[in-house]
């Protein structure tokens, strides 16, 4: 028996249609691209994140919607273009940083490049990575020598 309902894809849009019970609810998901949705979700998250700890995301994009996230970064975006600071609103010359790491496996290297892409190491507070893929026990430990703190936080693939 088919009825009417109101359905939302992963966008928030509404679909609206009539579905019989040889209709499968995979139709309805968004497809264009996986990546592109966690990416949204991480980076959105970390914003409100600092926003709780009393950064000033004003600017940044916390309240882009999906399709703006898109329409800006594309469906796979390049990590570059993620990456954000922040500064703390008691100390504008006090800064987060936060980079978008790939999905090759971390190694002491990659760990190594990042600090070294970090020009003004005296104004930053601490450093958040985004990891979309493992990292090895030894890359995990280099974060201890960095004069800042360094959280590390994991993006996992979609259940499926």
């Amino acid at each position: 028996m088919a009825g009417s309902m109101d359905t939302f894809n992963s966008n928030g849009a509404s679909v609206h249609g009539i579905f019989s019970r040889d209709r499968c609810l995979t139709e309805l998901v968004d497809d264009r691209s996986e990546q592109s949705y966690r990416h949204y979700i991480s980076r959105r998250t970390v914003l409100e994140m600092h926003k709780d700890r009393g950064y000033d995301v004003a600017g940044t994009g916390l309240t882009r919607s999906l399709t703006e996230f898109r329409s800006i970064f594309r469906n796979s975006p390049n990590l570059d273009s993620l990456r954000f600071s922040v500064s703390i609103r008691s100390n504008p010359y006090k800064k987060n940083l936060v980079i978008f790491m790939g999905t090759d496996e971390i190694r002491i290297a990659n760990i190594r490049a990042v600090y070294g892409q970090i020009l003004s190491k005296e104004s930053i507070q601490g450093l958040i990575l985004i990891l979309q893929s493992k990292i090895n026990y030894f890359a995990r430990k280099e974060p201890e020598k960095f004069q800042f703190k360094v959280e590390v936080f994991q993006v996992h693939p979609p259940v499926v």
